[in-house]
């Protein structure tokens, strides 16, 4: 059964006109606004994840808060994914959705009245940091699972390329448009602006029409939703593989700019500019790497693509991990990009089509759990890097991607073949 076929035809699932090209998945109504509102949100986070270090660090003068306020920010990604993606499945999606953005906008709001108006202390921003990381956790699996309902199948690859496209687009942009505002208006006015952006994409979502769910799993209690979740993952050997890969990526090879100061101070002795232009390159190659997946709107054997690009991750990690010269080290940097985003992309799309509509939201919160990985990768290559220097730490960090993706041959020979 196809996606189409066991979701039925709607109105948002037909085009506007004869889908074609790299805007292929827009033509259809319901991916449009989606899409609009997920930019939109996008634009208002990554200004966000300028503007609130540097709200801490003015309000506080302490190092330890700036980090103390990530993790509170990153933290409910662990519990509240989890309970995204149970809800996804037992209640409306587009209402859930709305609620989600919603929620964010508020967030934001309150706390740019709260400082404009001089009554903002430091345990409101954590309250309301807490707040924003609550809602976005649970906004991943829900938006995810409304992808399939708005495209059909044969558009699904390109819908979810692009929805990579505008987060990377975004993370290019609107950082450097959030520090031209904290310098031009002052961070009140920066949150200012970012409540009208919030306000925008909770709008969008009103606009919103999908065809409703089964929500079959209402009719059962929340504990017998688990259990269900983990026997219809059961014997299901290709969207288990694809969760495993998800995880292992991200704390093997996912972490690595974690030390890239280390790089550009230590071995390269580039200084500040030089750690930059590090992030700039893998920033750029995750850019390039969502938009060549949406140009090319399907890939045939998908799964043996998806090994591949794992086995490039770890390769390129390793080759990075010992380049001689700072050019070579940018380069292989942006390669590096490039695949992952693909990857993540390919890995996407091959979850999405496989699952069925009545598990898609719990499916893709254990998805979603790749982000709570991440923290733990980052740990450990740090103390890697204490134990045997930087680049043995991003060398031996990466490496067993390579026997993961061999292991996945022979235990699941099937999985190159998986469109």
């Amino acid at each position: 059964m196809t996606l189409a076929q066991g979701r039925g035809e709607s109105s948002e699932a037909k085009p506007l006109g004869q889908p074609r090209g790299f805007f292929s998945s827009l033509q259809y109504p319901g991916s449009m606004v989606l899409w609009l509102s997920h930019i939109t949100a996008s634009s208002q986070f990554w200004m966000e994840m300028i503007a609130r270090p540097w709200l801490v660090y003015q309000m506080t003068d302490s190092v330890l808060l700036l980090g103390v306020v990530q993790a509170v920010r990153g933290l409910p990604v662990l519990v509240f994914s989890g309970l995204g993606g149970l809800l996804a499945d037992r209640m409306d999606r587009r209402k859930l959705y709305l609620v989600v953005r919603t929620g964010n906008s508020g967030a934001i709001v309150l706390l740019a009245v709260l400082l404009v108006t001089g009554h903002l202390e430091v345990w409101h921003v954590f309250a309301l940091t807490a707040a924003e990381g609550i809602f976005n956790a649970a906004e991943f699996p829900i938006r995810q699972s409304l992808i399939p309902a708005v495209v059909p199948e044969s558009a699904l690859m390109n819908a979810i390329a692009l929805h990579s496209v505008g987060r990377q687009l975004t993370h290019l942009v609107a950082p450097s448009i959030a520090g031209v505002l904290i310098a031009a208006v002052g961070i009140g006015g920066t949150y200012v602006v970012q409540s009208v952006v919030a306000i925008a994409a909770a709008a969008m979502t009103v606009l919103l029409r999908v065809p409703s769910g089964s929500q079959s799993a209402a009719r059962e209690s929340i504990a017998q939703n688990v259990i269900g979740a983990l026997r219809y993952l059961r014997g299901r050997d290709v969207i288990l593989t694809l969760l495993v890969l998800s995880l292992a990526q991200r704390f093997c090879t996912g972490s690595s700019q974690t030390l890239f100061p280390a790089f550009a101070r230590d071995i390269h002795q580039v200084g500040e500019v030089g750690f930059g232009l590090l992030n700039s390159a893998i920033g750029a190659g995750a850019f390039l790497g969502a938009l060549g997946i949406a140009v090319m709107g399907s890939v045939q054997r998908k799964g043996a693509v998806l090994l591949v690009g794992a086995v490039l991750q770890a390769v390129g990690l390793i080759l990075f991990a010992y380049s001689p010269s700072f050019p070579l080290a940018l380069v292989l940097t942006g390669l590096v990009g490039i695949v992952q985003t693909a990857y993540f992309t390919m890995n996407s799309a091959l979850l999405l089509g496989r699952v069925s509509e009545e598990y898609r939201g719990r499916v893709l919160s254990i998805y979603d759990m790749d982000r709570g990985i991440a923290p733990l990768g980052a740990v450990t290559l740090g103390w890697l890097a204490e134990v045997a220097g930087a680049p043995a730490a991003v060398a031996l960090l990466a490496a067993p991607m390579i026997p993961i993706t061999l292991m996945v041959l022979w235990r699941v020979p099937r999985f190159r073949d998986a469109e």
